[in-house]
């Protein structure tokens, strides 16, 4: 317990150290930061709290980082999309799945949001999953703070899931 506490003190520095050197360039459209609650697994992980994925979104791992999910919203619309990245946060990764989920827990209320395939191909892959849906971008917000969710899904055969972790980087653009 005591080594994750510090890894994550040494991530709020390193993330920190970035805000100082990269500085605040204006008004931020992503304010919020999602990525997993890793296990204490003894390794450096190669991505900080604050990168975001390719399409500008929020991050979850999956899989000790065997994979990734970016997340985006749309807060007028609702809008919820979900992207399945590789390991180094790079490529898109299809998967051969209709939807997938989320589960959100807050308090003594339980909650599941199933998001779409988006363009799936002929034999039925996808990386892109949507939802619209305005209190699940409201409970994603929260994550962390009074609210769980995780993302839950399959990939070639073997299920995956990852924590949502709130972290506020609103008035900095990252």
């Amino acid at each position: 317990m005591k080594l994750r506490l510090a890894a994550q003190a040494c991530c709020r520095f390193c993330a920190m150290c970035g805000i100082f050197l990269v500085g605040c360039s204006g008004p931020v459209d992503v304010d919020r930061q999602a990525t997993n609650v890793a296990a204490d697994d003894g390794h450096n992980h190669a991505h900080s709290h604050a990168q975001t994925g390719p399409h500008g979104g929020h991050l979850v791992e999956l899989g000790n980082e065997a994979y990734h999910a970016e997340w985006l919203h749309e807060d007028d619309s609702g809008l919820v999309t979900v992207y399945i990245l590789d390991s180094a946060i790079e490529q898109e990764v299809p998967i051969a799945a209709s939807q997938i989920s989320i589960g959100v827990k807050i308090g003594d209320t339980d909650s599941q949001h199933l998001l779409a395939a988006v363009n799936p191909s002929k034999d039925g892959q996808t990386a892109q999953f949507e939802l619209s849906n305005k209190s699940l971008i409201e409970a994603l917000k929260l994550a962390g703070q009074g609210a769980e969710a995780t993302v839950r899904l399959e990939i070639d055969g073997k299920p995956y899931a990852g924590q949502f972790e709130y972290e506020d980087h609103s008035g900095h653009n990252h």
